[in-house]
Formats: C-alpha cells, sequence, structure tokens
C-alpha cells in the first residue's frame, strides 16, 4: 500500500517538515489520479508511480526551500553513487530502482532524465529567478516548461513486457 510507504522511517524523517494534511491529501490526490489514469497496468505499479508522482509533488511544494546547501556535492556524490543530501534526492533514489524495474532501457532513461529535468527547473523557481526585466518575457514560465513532466508521464506508460523498446 502506498500509505504504508510513507509511514516507514525514511520518508518520515526526510518529508517531516511537510505537514501531515498536506501529505495526506497529496497520497489521497496521486493515489485517486493513478487509479483512474492507470487502469491498465498492474496493481504493485500503479502503487510504485504514486509514491513517485507523490515525490515530484512534493518536490513541486517546496518553492520557499533553497535547495543549494544541500546540493552543493551533487554530481560528485552521484557520479561516485554515495547518498545524497538532499531530501528529494534521498527519496527518489531510494525508490526510482523499484519503479524503473518495471520499464525497458529506453523508457527507464526517460523517466531518470524526465525527473532530473524537474528537478532543475523547480531549482530554479526555488532560486526566485525572474528572468531579464524585459515585461513582454515569459522566461521564468519558459524555465517551467523546460522541465515538464511529459516525459515521465508518457514514459510510465511503456512497460517493459508490453513495448520493446
Amino acid at each position: 500500500m502506498q500509505t504504508a510507504y510513507f509511514s516507514r522511517p525514511l520518508p518520515q524523517e526526510t518529508l517531516k517538515y511537510i505537514s501531515s494534511i498536506r501529505k495526506a491529501s497529496t497520497i489521497r490526490t496521486i493515489t485517486q489520479f493513478i487509479v483512474c489514469t492507470y487502469s491498465k497496468v498492474p496493481r504493485d505499479l500503479q502503487i510504485h508511480c504514486s509514491i513517485y508522482w507523490c515525490l515530484i509533488t512534493f518536490l513541486d511544494g517546496e518553492v520557499n526551500k533553497d535547495p543549494n546547501a544541500k546540493m552543493n556535492s551533487f554530481c560528485q556524490n552521484f557520479i561516485q553513487g554515495k547518498e545524497q543530501q538532499h531530501p528529494f534526492w534521498i527519496l527518489m533514489n531510494e525508490h526510482l530502482p523499484r519503479l524503473l524495474q518495471n520499464y525497458g532501457n529506453y523508457s527507464s532513461y526517460n523517466l531518470f532524465r524526465a525527473t532530473f529535468d524537474y528537478f532543475q527547473s523547480c531549482w530554479m523557481e526555488q532560486r526566485s529567478f525572474h528572468g531579464c526585466p524585459n515585461p513582454q518575457s515569459d522566461y521564468p514560465l519558459l524555465l517551467r516548461r523546460l522541465g515538464s513532466l511529459g516525459g515521465a508521464a508518457v514514459g510510465t506508460l511503456f512497460l517493459v513486457h508490453d513495448f520493446d523498446d
């Protein structure tokens, strides 16, 4: 069950600054969305997709938190396979392998890339960067669209046992 995942010690500790009302609301909404839109995927994969989208949603809501301090060693730790410092990456790295095992190489890569892109767009947004002073500029929204999750949403539909990538 998805709520069981979020009651485990690691998610509890990592997400302790997110209100319990917001967590419950997010879990309920994402679960309903997944059950309605991913009706043809196995239940265990619905659970993994729900957890993935909840983590994405929790990241998106943290727009007042500057991730810089927790990202100083991100690249080095990532390349060396060390644990990450940012709460999102702690949870995502713990969960993502379980999700990706349901997909082929191409879809897995696409989901992984989309997750990176989305984190980067949220990071830019969290820095309150509003782009150029030109009033016609749509720069903040452009940055947000660059990190869209379309690749992840589509990628989760192509299960390894249904599609040869």
